[in-house]
């Protein structure tokens, strides 16, 4: 028996592709979930973080913003890829 093969190896190179991008869509969402708490513009972090619900408004936003950044990242990423030449 081999050595065991990592994770990233075993994984179709698309499922690769997708992952690694829609990653940095949610680090993209991170960083303006921070500037935004930074900023405060109009007083909107203020009003999120003291929400009734405290962290969850937060959180939905951080992730629905995490869905918009990573398909952007992955339409865009697949738009660079070079057209393979063939049949």
């Amino acid at each position: 028996m081999g050595a065991p093969q990592p994770l990233a190896a075993l994984m179709p190179r698309l499922v690769r592709f997708l992952l690694a991008h829609g990653a940095a869509g949610f680090g993209i969402a991170t960083l303006f979930m921070l500037g935004f708490w930074a900023l405060d513009p109009g007083g909107g972090a203020t009003l999120l973080l003291t929400a009734a619900g405290h962290w969850w408004p937060a959180a939905l936003l951080w992730f629905f913003l995490g869905l918009t950044f990573g398909s952007v990242q992955i339409g865009v990423a697949t738009m660079l890829l070079e057209r393979q030449r063939g049949p």
